[in-house]
């Protein structure tokens, strides 16, 4: 009953910090900038993550739009390593 309780207000947390910060990209625009580095833009991707509740990845959803509102140099494309000829034939 603690862990659950725990987890609520862990949420709770998260969606008021990531409230704030929507707003804030949104009135201030400069600070999307923020999410230019590579390890902010990965603390809101790890946000996604299966293991957090559906209001948390929707709010973290919601929040990484409006970083990338009018800033599209904060998406990144990330190639996939290259395979070998052996990996594809299952060897």
């Amino acid at each position: 009953m603690l862990i659950l309780c725990a987890d609520n207000q862990n949420n709770l947390l998260i969606l008021a910090s990531l409230d704030l910060i929507q707003g804030m990209l949104l009135l201030h625009p400069p600070s999307r900038k923020l999410f230019a580095r590579e390890i902010h833009m990965n603390v809101m991707l790890d946000l996604l993550d299966a293991g957090n509740s559906c209001s948390v990845q929707s709010a973290t959803l919601l929040t990484l739009v409006c970083a990338l509102i009018e800033h599209p140099q904060n998406t990144r494309v990330r190639a996939l390593p290259p395979r070998r000829i052996t990996d594809r034939m299952g060897y």
